[in-house]
């Protein structure tokens, strides 16, 4: 069974200011496009759970407050 829990869609809101940038990750997908690519790599297995949930995270970064924003995604899936 593999389990795989990602952040999509990443935006950082500067608070001072509203302005939104994409967020700075590894790699920024759109969701969609995530769940479809582990459905493709994960064809022969037996998907159990497919789940999105938005997320809004205050923090520092960069010497500045920003909000954290994306999709955060749970894929589990077991093999047949």
């Amino acid at each position: 069974m593999n389990a795989i829990l990602m952040s999509t869609e990443v935006q950082e809101c500067l608070l001072a200011s509203g302005e939104i940038q994409d967020g700075r990750i590894e790699l920024n997908m759109k969701t969609d496009s995530a769940f479809a690519d582990l459905r493709e790599l994960y064809a022969d297995w037996e998907i159990m759970l497919e789940k999105q949930l938005p997320q809004k995270i205050r923090e520092t970064k960069y010497s500045q407050e920003i909000e954290f924003r994306g999709t955060w995604i749970t894929f589990i899936a077991r093999k047949r």
